[in-house]
């Protein structure tokens, strides 16, 4: 039995399908069944009972995949430690978006650089369209965005990596929430409660020209219902508006603590009762482990150990 097979064993389980671990892996179907029939083989009992739809684990199938994780996990760090016995460099793209671009990236960047000084790490900004178009060029060994708890988002991105030509695994970094954020020149600014409905068809929000999946699908919200809206084309744009104005915005909360305008007491966030179970999560593209190089795997660790808020 090879290591990747017990990768094999892991993505049956997951989809409870041999068809729909095939088309994961990107093996032929056939292929994948012969495998697994050499494994059960050499085992000595089944690992799955077999049905027109699906499969489901033996009792004994079961303790070994409950079991595989630990193995792989031991595995990949004995395989690290001796990779990184010799000098680490090399060069890993990342493409973000711009609040992870900004605000959580740099800090990983100034912790690898110090590890590893022959190890170069790029991150490039981009919005989230064209972060999963680069993704499935192949274009970045790394992508970071963030994603609304809507269901449609998480299919949107499925369905855009299935048409990858290598498989790409999402893994959460990190929970934000959605908060209202309004500037000093706006009326409820020092308002230590708000309400909210007058607020929504009193003031003004700014957002994106090309508005991201997150805010079309906030917006559609019939709470939602602003005097007007006034569209930009970035980021910075959407801050300094409101910071000098008084137009709102719907941003990440993290932002509030991260960005140089609310050092200087200009921007204050206010949590919305309609947005009280959204979160946004922050979340990271990478190949399966099995398919990443030696550096690969030190920069995904680090990633995963240090994705944070990096104040401004």
């Amino acid at each position: 039995m090879k290591i990747e097979h017990l990768e094999y064993i892991l993505e049956i389980a997951n989809c409870k399908s041999i068809t729909k671990a095939a088309n994961s892996l990107h093996m032929a179907q056939p292929a994948l069944s012969v495998i697994l029939s050499n494994i059960e083989t050499e085992m000595g009992f089944p690992i799955f009972q077999r049905y027109s739809y699906g499969v489901i684990p033996t009792e004994h199938g079961q303790k070994i995949i409950n079991e595989i994780p630990v193995i792989l996990d031991i595995y990949y760090n004995w395989k690290l430690s001796a990779d990184t016995q010799t000098e680490v460099f090399g060069t890993i793209d990342i493409a973000a978006v711009w609040i992870c671009c900004s605000y959580f990236l740099p800090k990983i960047q100034l912790q690898l650089r110090k590890k590893y000084p022959r190890l170069q790490v790029n991150s490039q900004e981009l919005s989230s369209s064209q972060l999963l178009e680069q993704i499935r060029l192949g274009k970045n060994e790394f992508a970071i965005g963030i994603l609304s708890s809507s269901a449609s988002q998480e299919l949107y991105i499925k369905t855009v990596l299935k048409n990858c030509t290598i498989p790409w695994e999402i893994t959460p970094l990190y929970q934000d929430a959605l908060v209202l954020i309004m500037g000093k020149e706006t009326p409820y600014f020092h308002q230590n409660t708000i309400i909210e409905q007058e607020i929504f068809e009193k003031l003004t929000l700014v957002t994106f020209t090309s508005a991201d999946r997150t805010y079309d699908i906030l917006l559609n919200n019939k709470y939602f219902q602003f005097a007007q809206m006034v569209k930009v084309g970035s980021a910075e744009q959407i801050i300094s508006l409101v910071a000098n104005s008084d137009m709102v915005a719907l941003m990440p909360a993290s932002l509030i603590s991260m960005h140089p305008y609310t050092q200087a007491n200009c921007i204050k966030g206010f949590p919305i009762k309609a947005l009280e179970n959204e979160r946004i999560t922050h979340w990271l593209l990478h190949k399966p482990i099995n398919r990443l190089t030696s550096v690969e795997r030190i920069v995904l660790d680090e990633i995963k150990d240090s994705y944070a808020p990096n104040p401004a």
